[in-house]
Formats: C-alpha cells, structure tokens, sequence
C-alpha cells in the first residue's frame, strides 16, 4: 500500500472517531489488529466507549477508504479481531461514494433489537412521566 493510501486511510479513520464523538459523544480506543491481518493489510480496529460511561459498546469497527474497497475482506478483518460478545462492522467508503456500513445480518438483527428496545423503554418511560 503506497504512502497516499495510507495516509488517505489514516485520514478516514481520524474522521470515523470525530464523527462518532460528534454524533454519539462516543470516545473510541484504536486497537492494533492482530498480528495475522497486519500482514495481509489489515489496519486499526475501533473500540467505542460513551463519554461518561463505564461501559463498552460491544462493537468492534474496521474503517477503510479506498478506490475499489474489498467490503466483504473489510467486514472479516472487523469479525477476526472482534472479542467475544462484541458486534462487528466495516465502514467503508469508496472514492468518490458515500459512506456505507456493512456487517453481518445476525449482528444487525441484534444491534437493530438493541435500539428498539432502547427507544421502546424511553417512550415507555416519558409515557409514565405524564
């Protein structure tokens, strides 16, 4: 991989983390891959942690930015490095596209079942406020 790769990676991967922290307020840890991906190109995965919050979100991202990204490569670096319990996801984008997110259907299922209960209990809540 060429110098302007990697620094085109390393940009997208800085403006994963400002996103995330601007949208969620969610600090991230940069953790190294292990040592096997590094050698077939893999890069850094992403550890979220809420601002504020003792707790971990159980997602392990892999953030890649390239003219014709493997996807289906991107989301198996993000599964190999993802600890036990963790969800993981590949953010991708493509020269000249826009940002996709991409991660198997079981974690989707789960992560989607996550936010609705989440917004379920919060309606619940402001329903017995009034």
């Amino acid at each position: 991989m060429g110098k302007m790769a990697q620094r085109k990676g390393k940009q997208f991967e800085k403006d994963v983390i400002a996103r995330l922290l601007t949208e969620w307020g969610a600090s991230v840890e940069v953790r190294d891959t292990r040592p096997e991906q590094a050698a077939i190109g893999g890069g850094r995965d992403l550890d979220m942690q809420f601002r504020g919050s003792r707790h971990k979100v159980p997602l392990c991202l892999q953030a890649s930015h390239a003219k014709q990204p493997q996807f289906y490569g991107k989301l198996a670096e993000a599964q190999g490095s993802a600890r036990p319990g963790e969800l993981s996801a590949a953010i991708i984008r493509q020269d000249r596209k826009p940002i996709v997110v991409i991660m198997s259907f079981d974690d989707w299922l789960l992560a989607m079942g996550m936010a609705i209960a989440k917004l379920v209990e919060e309606f619940n809540g402001r329903e017995k406020g009034n």
